[in-house]
């Protein structure tokens, strides 16, 4: 998006990225713990709340009456509004490349099969969703830091064997946040910070080792 505005110069691009990360990492701080908050204190005016989404509407009710439950529901579907046509157009725009198809096409395909899964409800989307982000997010965790970690290594070969054990360990941490959890061997569930989704972490560091130390003794491809 910063390119797209005619910003090339890679510092330039570097310190406005970082400015635009500052301002959502603090804005998103400031919404959770307010969310956290409200969870926290939650018992005796949303009892009997099965989400988030229950508790947040109870509150608003409790307090401002009719005319605050109006104006969550334009804050929310403005807030929701932003982040979809974000991602909408993000996705469109990739995949288009990508599959060498129109934008229109990507874009509108995107946008029914988002309709269908919204509707079912935010309970099942929870449900679904969880255990697919936990799966995910070694991946997307050890990506970002080997490429912020670049000047590092080598050689590319660091990538893979690191990114293969954060795939496999993250998958298993996905399903033990699922309803397959007693599918999966005990080994997964017996490592240090499973419990919190997070047992993908010594094994990914010690492959990293290992590979950062293979990629300093083989010699560097021409």
């Amino acid at each position: 998006a910063i390119r797209d505005r005619g910003v090339t110069a890679p510092h330039l691009v570097t310190r406005y990225s970082i400015i635009a990360v500052i301002i959502a990492a603090i804005g998103l701080a400031l919404v959770y713990l307010a969310l956290f908050y409200l969870g926290a204190t939650s018992k005796s005016v949303a009892f009997d709340a099965s989400n988030g989404g229950q508790i947040l509407t109870a509150y608003v009710q409790h307090t401002f009456g009719t005319s605050g439950l109006l104006l969550l529901a334009a804050v929310i579907i403005l807030a929701c509004l932003t982040t979809a046509v974000g991602l909408l157009t993000a996705c469109g725009e990739f995949f288009s490349e990508l599959l060498h198809t129109s934008y229109r096409n990507v874009a509108l395909g995107f946008t029914l099969f988002s309709l269908l899964v919204a509707n079912q409800g935010l309970d099942q989307l929870i449900r679904v969703s969880v255990p697919v982000l936990v799966g995910l997010y070694p991946l997307a965790i050890v990506l970002v830091l080997l490429s912020l970690a670049d000047r590092l290594w080598r050689e590319r070969r660091v990538f893979r064997p690191v990114m293969a054990v954060a795939l496999v360990f993250g998958l298993a941490d996905g399903l033990l946040a699922s309803a397959f959890k007693d599918q999966v061997p005990a080994f997964f569930a017996n490592l240090p910070w499973a419990a919190q989704s997070m047992g993908w972490v010594q094994p990914v560091l010690v492959v990293l080792v290992v590979a950062a130390l293979v990629d300093r003794l083989l010699p560097v491809k021409r």
